[in-house]
């Protein structure tokens, strides 16, 4: 009988890639606290991170508050400027007495005040001795303050007509119209002992 050649199993060398050789259980050891102590580095350097990211934040809000704040004054400073010389040209066009100038310049500086004391007597002045709100409102509008009527500063819901009464608490001091029948006024100028 002829022999039966049985197929052998060629035997495969495992070999590991050129350079790279066997880690002992100490190299392994080590390279893993190595990694361990990366991640701590990664981790605390993204805590520093987040944190300057968080104060330059905090930083820039601060900025622009104080632009803010500084523009907002800016413009203040500008509409009190405008206010001034708006009343100034009032006066000087058509207040007559030193001592009502002197109250409508220096002492009447809220809007309510002294729009509501220029427009009631440049009505009286005009002939209309009894007048409404809103004769107030369409002189002011159209003849004493056209440019900034109803702008900052000089807004019709800061106009308040009832407020500088004689009989209102809301005249700080300064009132110059009285109150006639049905919802109408008469100018009566600022009192020589207005106080604010």
């Amino acid at each position: 009988m002829p022999k039966t050649i049985k197929p052998t199993k060629k035997k495969i060398k495992r070999t590991r890639p050129k350079g790279i050789r066997s880690l002992k259980q100490v190299e392994f050891l080590e390279i893993m606290g190595r990694l361990e102590l990366i991640d701590e580095e990664i981790k605390k350097e993204k805590e520093l991170f987040d944190i300057k990211i968080k104060s330059l934040k905090l930083e820039k809000e601060y900025l622009w508050s104080i632009m803010k704040h500084k523009k907002k004054k800016q413009e203040s400073v500008l509409i009190c400027d405008k206010k001034l010389s708006i009343k100034k040209e009032l006066a000087d066009k058509y207040i007559d007495s030193p001592i009502q100038k002197e109250i409508f310049l220096n002492q009447a500086t809220q809007f309510k005040q002294w729009a509501n004391y220029i427009a009631g007597l440049v009505l009286t002045q005009e002939g209309k001795k009894i007048f409404t709100p809103a004769d107030i409102k369409k002189i002011l509008k159209e003849r004493l303050i056209p440019n900034h009527y109803g702008k900052k500063g000089f807004t019709i819901g800061s106009l308040l007509t009832a407020d500088v009464e004689k009989n209102s608490s809301w005249h700080n001091g300064y009132p110059s119209l009285k109150k006639v029948d049905g919802g109408k006024y008469k100018f009566i100028g600022f009192s020589k002992k207005s106080k604010k």
